[in-house]
């Protein structure tokens, strides 16, 4: 079964290097198209090469064996563009850069019917960077779709009434993540509104998922599924924090 095509993972990580040593975005889409070439060919030593090293031993730990490589690579492959354009670079938290770009992913026919998407899509995406030994290195690509161009106020959820279960659509292969930032307990588990790029979500995560350790400034990662009316609204199936 295909995974989603939209897949959000976002947070703010402190990694090392200097924002101004980026002069151009060329200096960064030449390590993604590296990236992109690697995940098309299923090269998985060219994918760790461009990864810095928190998030490449991470990977190493996570998927030791072949087999497991190997779906790594195919859900890579999954969330990959087919192309991008407008790319920028912006400072990040700490010492990081990010590379925002708009990506297009062509949608396979089954997902068009499922989903009722068009033939391409377009989403934004936001990859951050950090200087390793005088080279620029990447972290996992992050992507949202990107908030209207005349909001002044970041999109947020109409309220923290989350409903059932039901609301939301079936399935339950749609990642997000981000900064928690505040979190609100209900009666069947705890509501946590956490930071997507410019925008508020506010994701309902049910009693035996809840962990101590979730909280305020904490990166939640979550798969789970969209609200029907409202999409700053998210149930969770899944959740963990972000290593």
């Amino acid at each position: 079964m295909r995974r989603a095509l939209v897949v959000l993972v976002v947070g703010s990580i402190l990694l090392t290097g200097s924002p101004s040593m980026a002069q151009s975005p060329a200096d960064l889409t030449q390590v993604f198209d590296q990236y992109l070439a690697a995940v098309k060919a299923g090269d998985f030593r060219r994918v760790l090469a461009v990864y810095r090293t928190p998030v490449r031993e991470q990977v190493l730990a996570d998927y030791a064996s072949p087999q497991a490589q190997a779906e790594f690579l195919e859900a890579l492959k999954e969330m990959a563009p087919d192309a991008y354009e407008a790319p920028t670079v912006a400072p990040s938290s700490g010492q990081a850069v990010l590379l925002r770009v708009m990506g297009k992913k062509h949608v396979p026919p089954e997902i068009q019917k499922q989903q009722n998407l068009p033939p391409v899509v377009q989403m934004a995406m936001v990859i951050e960077f950090a200087q390793e030994g005088g080279q620029w290195k990447m972290g996992p690509p992050a992507f949202a779709a990107a908030p209207p161009a005349e909001a002044k106020e970041p999109r947020r959820p109409r309220d923290l009434v989350m409903g059932t279960r039901a609301d939301y659509r079936d399935g339950a292969s749609t990642e997000l993540g981000g900064p928690v930032i505040r979190a609100e307990r209900q009666a069947s588990g705890t509501v946590y509104v956490i930071r997507v790029l410019d925008e508020e979500v506010a994701a309902f995560v049910p009693a035996r998922l809840v962990r101590p350790t979730f909280g305020p400034g904490k990166i939640l990662v979550l798969r789970g599924a969209t609200h029907k009316q409202d999409p700053q609204k998210f149930w969770a199936e899944q959740a963990k924090l972000h290593e």
